[in-house]
């Protein structure tokens, strides 16, 4: 569907591998994924290239680059000033540093898109997602059968009971816990599904943006349907509801491109009108879908991160101006001992003052970002797909795990849509209805 001359395979690579998150190379206090591969190669690439980037496409994204990057590398180094005054500096000194590590990686990734076109960016990463989620259903086939379980049985049990656990513990504490922790190793919790299923966030994005964008044709249409099908079911089937809410809103934006653009009313009716007979029938198929969408989206009362919050800034009271130090945690519950799942909190608690201020700053470049290019792109509904990019880390910052911190593919939200969104082509295109294909 994608002409295979048309993708960047290092870059198609990372949505390939980037799900399979439980799987590991080597763990030295570090772990070494799979996908971590093809993103050094990437970032290697950048490096090696970075004098070549010239022109008015590199210098605005760099530009536009700047004030982000500037805060982030403050707040990891206000981060790293804290791991010995921690009470567990072992756990400060890994955090700190799978942060930074991550941090460069992202900006060799950012100087390597520069030098490739719209066109290959896009169509590398939804070939790459479509690939990504074969990969991620059959490995995660064969390593729930490996251990006793279907991954269909998993899925029809959660339908029929409209009980949220097969699908949000049973089946990925299996495929997290592939080894044997019932016997007393430590289990990684099942919210580390969060990493693999940003991937397809994004992937999700860049294929409604090939699904709407006018000038293209119908095989890369078809990619994109394909695509963002794949994403909307293993996100919603994984309930995450934070993942979730990131489409939802994303979708939002698109569907208000649609409806503004010409000549497009008719596909958003058509999109609108197929989700309807695709919720009809599974409502028809099985009674306990709404049960289960209630279990999970119903009540926010009963969602912990409540509880997190409350007792943070409880412990933020006793010392708000200089925090507890870098990887601080607290027993939420009886023998659960995590990270609060909040940016600006986790900042506050670890960091103190400097860490808040810091970490709010972040949080503004971000909205900037996002409010920034929606303004000049909200003429086209597939450049607004790509506009959408940095809600991902906006709201996994305010509700993941491990102190609110960007994992891996919320940064490459963030260098994606910097080295996408500002390059003069697709401004123009913004601005105008025009069904002007960005190459």
């Amino acid at each position: 569907m994608i002409r295979a001359s048309a993708i960047d395979w290092p870059l198609a690579l990372v949505f390939v591998l980037g799900p399979v998150q439980w799987v590991t190379l080597v763990d030295t206090g570090l772990a070494l994924k799979p996908v971590h591969l093809p993103v050094i190669l990437c970032a290697l690439a950048g490096f090696a290239r970075a004098g070549r980037a010239r022109g008015a496409a590199a210098r605005a994204s760099v530009a536009a680059a700047g004030p982000l990057a500037l805060v982030y590398v403050a707040y990891l180094a206000v981060l790293l000033t804290g791991v010995f005054p921690a009470d567990d500096p072992g756990r400060g000194a890994a955090l700190v540093a799978k942060l930074w590590l991550q941090a460069v990686l992202a900006a060799g990734v950012f100087l390597y898109l520069l030098r490739l076109p719209v066109r290959r960016i896009c169509d590398s990463v939804v070939a790459g997602g479509l690939m990504g989620a074969g990969v991620f259903v059959a490995l995660a086939w064969m390593t729930l059968a490996a251990h006793g379980q279907s991954l269909p049985g998993l899925v029809a049990e959660a339908l029929a009971t409209g009980s949220p656990a097969p699908l949000q513990f049973r089946l990925f504490l299996t495929l997290f816990n592939a080894g044997d922790w019932a016997a007393g190793g430590a289990r990684t919790p099942a919210s580390l599904r969060q990493v693999s299923l940003g991937f397809f966030c994004i992937t999700g994005l860049f294929s409604a943006a090939a699904l709407v964008a006018p000038a293209r044709g119908t095989a890369a249409r078809l990619a994109g349907a394909a695509g963002l099908g794949a994403a909307l079911l293993l996100v919603l089937a994984s309930l995450s509801r934070s993942l979730a809410l990131v489409l939802v809103l994303s979708g939002m934006l698109v569907a208000a491109g649609l409806v503004r653009s010409r000549g497009q009313a008719a596909l958003f009716a058509g999109l609108v009108v197929a989700a309807g007979v695709g919720l009809a029938w599974l409502a028809g198929a099985t009674a306990g879908i709404f049960e289960l969408l209630g279990a999970r989206y119903g009540d926010i009362g009963a969602d912990g991160r409540l509880h997190q919050y409350v007792r943070t800034l409880d412990s933020i009271a006793a010392a708000p101006l200089t925090g507890y130090g870098t990887g601080h945690v607290e027993e939420f519950r009886p023998g659960a001992r995590n990270m609060v799942h909040n940016l600006l909190l986790g900042a506050w608690v670890q960091a103190g003052a400097a860490g808040l201020a810091l970490a709010l700053a972040m949080t503004l470049a971000a909205l900037w970002l996002l409010l920034g290019r929606v303004a000049v792109l909200r003429r086209r509904p597939d450049l607004l797909a790509l506009a959408a990019l940095p809600i991902l880390p906006l709201l996994r910052s305010q509700l993941g795990g491990q102190g609110g911190n960007y994992a891996l593919p919320e940064l490459l939200a963030f260098v994606l849509g910097l080295a996408l969104l500002f390059r003069p082509a697709l401004v123009s295109a913004g601005r105008s209805t025009r069904a002007v294909s960005i190459s």
